[in-house]
């Protein structure tokens, strides 16, 4: 979900949630007339929700694919080490 869609959501979100009134007992009780707009934000929160979820999953698949990378870099640069290691006390030798 792009960040401007992010922004639209919340802002649809918080304009809905204004409409909420705190009883006594601290208990939300709805100002709204009609049952529509409940369900209107709960759609918007339900979209808000999977769209964070699918920016975090691909967040996180790149970071793995990033950690691979590491990984692999890891085992050339262990193994180019000992080749220098090795070629160094050759020539040290001669």
């Amino acid at each position: 979900m792009s960040s401007d869609a992010s922004k639209a959501l919340r802002k649809t979100l918080m304009r809905i949630f204004k409409d909420l009134k705190l009883g006594r007992g601290g208990h939300a009780v709805a100002a709204m007339s009609t049952a529509r707009r409940i369900v209107q934000s709960l759609l918007a929160t339900r979209e808000l929700y999977m769209g964070m979820v699918s920016a975090l999953v691909s967040d996180a698949t790149h970071l793995a694919k990033g950690l691979g990378k590491l990984s692999e870099a890891e085992v050339v640069v262990d193994r180019l080490s000992k080749d220098v290691e090795s070629s160094r006390q050759k020539l040290e030798s001669k």
